[in-house]
């Protein structure tokens, strides 16, 4: 019997060994601190030497092994970080009935020092609320927050704005007399064309464009976004087909028949803001277009206890996407160009209740999409037209995608 007795106790200290080390991390004896972990010497004021932290129930599974601990209640700034808070209620005032436009300001700060700064070393800092932003970060990366924030507080830039004309044309040859009225600019993306007109010539160019039997137009003249705002531009159609099938043994005729949907057309955000001299204006364009090129059909068997065969749709996809960032003088026409792509949309007048054109060929639509963009100063009208027009637009959006 005490053999026995003296057997199990060592039986039940192994287990309990094997049920700390678990605990506390494979290998590890309890209450020791990893070897990559700080020692509590670095850590500051805080829990003793050896001390973990509760960081909630442990669900089910693996034991967990992350140390937590809590910091000594100061930032690290060992590249030099300074703390700012920048005013931002002058911009924030003019934009009433638009959700967070402070987020506006946090896109233009990272494109301008790029997402890394904030993600890595040294530690930096971007908070944003209706009336501040708060920043910690280096001096360097301070002064571009604050040409950003000044870009949009100024109130001379507060009527300053861009207007956008997005037409079609089916053939390319528009360019045949069009070159010599047209300055070539660089773009990163491949099959990206822009150029810089005079507003004269850009004149001439709309001219001759719209006299072409293969010219289409797809919003109005008076689509106006403010500098310092997001605009998105949405044509989207749903277009069914049949996805799949699955088995109802309940219900004749055996099988049911899943929908899928594809939504066709495409999304056009653009985001322009002024320079801090007003001489400039940069504009980021973010686009992307869906379209169904085709469905190939198949029969499939249903599923028993049904017999036979039914027809599923492989819908054939064409997509591409355009994101670039513009720059040009103010008293310019920026003329953008995505080359002879998939175009979702395209109607005649005489059957404009159709989703989209076939051509004579049997292929979906393909057009050349161009994007006039010119810069506008405008009146207290205009600036409250525009901003209504935008709202409504960002209400549109949400209907659709929600916010990038």
């Amino acid at each position: 019997m005490s053999k026995y007795l003296f057997l199990s106790g060592i039986v039940f200290n192994l287990l309990g060994t094997a049920y700390l080390q678990g605990q506390t991390g494979a290998g590890q004896p309890a209450g020791t601190v990893p070897p990559n972990f700080p020692a509590p010497s670095q850590q500051g004021a805080g829990p003793p030497p050896g001390a973990t932290h509760d960081i909630g129930p442990i669900p089910p599974g693996p034991p967990r092994v992350t140390r937590v601990r809590d910091g000594d209640g100061s930032l690290p700034n060992s590249a030099g970080q300074v703390w700012k808070e920048y005013d931002i209620r002058p911009y924030v005032d003019r934009m009433q009935g638009i959700a967070n436009p402070e987020q506006t300001i946090i896109d233009w700060v990272l494109r301008e020092t790029g997402t890394k700064a904030w993600f890595g070393r040294p530690v930096g800092i971007m908070n944003a609320d209706a009336t501040t932003l708060r920043v910690y970060h280096t001096p360097q990366q301070q002064a571009i927050v604050g040409n950003v924030v000044e870009r949009f507080v100024r109130a001379d830039h507060q009527h300053v704005g861009i207007s956008v004309h997005l037409v079609t044309i089916g053939s390319p040859n528009w360019r045949t007399q069009a070159l010599k009225l047209m300055q070539p600019i660089t773009t990163q993306t491949p099959g990206l064309d822009a150029w810089l007109l005079t507003r004269e010539n850009a004149a001439v160019l709309a001219s001759q464009i719209r006299s072409r039997v293969d010219y289409r137009e797809h919003n109005s003249d008076d689509m106006t976004i403010l500098s310092g705002q997001s605009h998105t531009l949405v044509r989207r159609i749903p277009k069914s087909f049949s996805k799949s099938i699955v088995a109802t043994p309940t219900a004749a005729p055996g099988y049911q028949i899943v929908r899928g949907e594809v939504k066709e057309g495409f999304d056009m955000t653009i985001s322009p803001l002024v320079s801090l001299d007003g001489q400039q204006m940069e504009a980021v364009i973010d686009c992307r277009v869906d379209q169904m090129e085709k469905l190939s059909s198949i029969n499939v068997e249903v599923p028993p206890p049904a017999r036979g065969l039914a027809q599923v749709d492989i819908p054939q996809i064409t997509s591409w996407r355009l994101h670039e960032r513009f720059h040009w003088p103010m008293d310019q026409v920026l003329l953008v160009s995505r080359g002879v792509v998939a175009m979702p949309g395209l109607q005649r007048p005489d059957i404009t209740n159709l989703p989209a054109v076939i051509t004579s060929n049997g292929k979906a639509p393909r057009a050349e999409a161009l994007l006039f963009i010119v810069c506008r100063q405008l009146s207290g009208t205009n600036v409250s037209a525009a901003q209504n027009g935008q709202q409504g637009a960002r209400a549109a959006q949400t209907n659709y995608h929600g916010r990038y």
